[in-house]
């Protein structure tokens, strides 16, 4: 992670960016299936743990918020702020699914293709808070 800020003096507004980096995680995903029936799908089979790697996993959060400090009453202090998490729209994924097409081989026949696909949660999310202390 790398965090930087910035306050300007004299200056109501302050300023931040937080990237956060990790390296692919390790994940389990079957093989195959073992005694399928056309009810159930069939046991998952495993060739072991840890036999995929996930991609890596980055995202860059900005934030601008601006605080008054109000002199007198019973509100010591109040802020709005400015977010944007993920700002640069990265699809990371959490978890992985096994996805099987069936396409045309060169020679005519059906060929059954499976492709290891990222399942992601959250794009882009900007969001504005109101806080009050008191």
């Amino acid at each position: 992670k790398i965090a930087a800020n910035f306050s300007p003096p004299k200056s109501k507004w302050s300023f931040g960016a937080n990237w956060f980096f990790n390296t692919g995680h390790r994940y389990t995903i079957p093989v195959g299936f073992v005694a399928p029936s056309s009810i159930f799908g069939g046991f998952p089979a495993y060739d072991g743990i840890n036999n995929v790697r996930m991609p890596n996993y980055h995202r860059l959060d900005l934030l601008a918020r601006w605080t008054r400090t109000p002199s007198s009453g019973w509100i010591k202090e109040y802020s709005w702020s400015f977010d944007i998490l993920n700002a640069y729209n990265r699809k990371n994924p959490y978890g992985l699914v096994l996805k099987t097409k069936t396409e045309t081989g060169a020679n005519g026949q059906p060929v059954t293709v499976k492709k290891l696909t990222g399942v992601a949660l959250l794009p882009i999310m900007p969001s504005i808070t109101f806080r009050v202390k008191f």
